[in-house]
């Protein structure tokens, strides 16, 4: 059988739903399924700097996010990535997508470094990212969290 097309379009407001049902409950600290704008909802929603973020899609149902952020307060030199997916194996095909659109807007913005914060236990996200050349860099507890910072440098000028 032949992989299902997965296709990428902007984020429209009506998306932000679809979008917490596919990040962890214990990233949005509440159940997503109950459709609340749990805190990490409306910090992506209410980002204010540089952003490029795209929906993947299959038939028309969503099936993963992925953004590039950088504060207008923040950092000057590196761009956040988010990869929001059903992280089971089946899912690989998403993924590599996923990282390829990732990948896109890096090349097309020219942008030199960019970093992930994950959980620890996010363990197939972390080896898939790993995989990809991202390497741990330091590991802390945020509200009662572990998680851990990965970095990869692409080399464009920002």
């Amino acid at each position: 059988m032949p992989e299902p097309i997965i296709k990428f379009r902007p984020v429209k407001a009506e998306d932000w739903k679809d979008i917490a049902w596919l990040a962890s409950d214990f990233v949005q600290e509440a159940d997503h399924s109950d459709g609340q704008d749990t805190g990490w909802v409306r910090n992506r929603r209410s980002f204010e700097g540089k952003r490029y973020q795209r929906i993947a899609e299959i038939q028309g149902q969503i099936v993963g996010y992925c953004s590039l952020e950088r504060s207008t307060t923040g950092s000057k030199s590196g761009f956040r990535a988010y990869l929001v997916a059903d992280w089971k194996s089946t899912n690989r095909s998403i993924h590599e997508a996923l990282m390829h659109m990732i990948e896109e807007l890096i090349a097309v913005n020219k942008i030199d470094l960019v970093w992930m914060r994950e959980l620890t236990g996010d363990v197939q996200l972390l080896e898939f990212v790993e995989s990809k050349g991202f390497v741990k860099s330091e590991s802390y507890v945020i509200n009662g969290k572990e998680m851990i910072n990965l970095r990869k440098e692409y080399g464009c000028d920002s």
